[in-house]
């Protein structure tokens, strides 16, 4: 039987985190801010998914689809695009966690 999800502190990092589906989800600094967010994670099963897949994740997903659906002009100037924006963002922002800065900064 899997461990049950619960709350722990990082210390190096001064913040609450939670696994979820082997993902690791920032809850925040403050307690009991992060104590909410963890039971809303938990009690809304849709959020999880944006919180845990990060962009990476995202992005193969949908090039995979493209590869397969569209013709390899449009395949190669996708991929390029999401490597320049991901290069720009990280990896592992969380689909989340993206805002329009970043897309504007990009």
């Amino acid at each position: 039987m899997a461990r049950p999800n619960k709350p722990w502190f990082y210390t190096e990092k001064q913040k609450w985190f939670v696994t979820i589906r082997g993902n690791r989800i920032d809850l925040g600094k403050d307690e009991e801010k992060a104590m909410k967010k963890f039971h809303r994670l938990m009690s809304a099963q849709e959020e999880i998914g944006a919180e845990t897949v990060n962009l990476y994740r995202f992005s193969q997903i949908y090039l995979s689809w493209i590869e397969r659906n569209r013709k390899e002009a449009t395949y190669l100037k996708v991929r390029r695009s999401l490597k320049s924006f991901i290069g720009r963002v990280g990896k592992q922002l969380n689909v989340a966690s993206l805002k329009g800065h970043h897309i504007t900064k990009w």
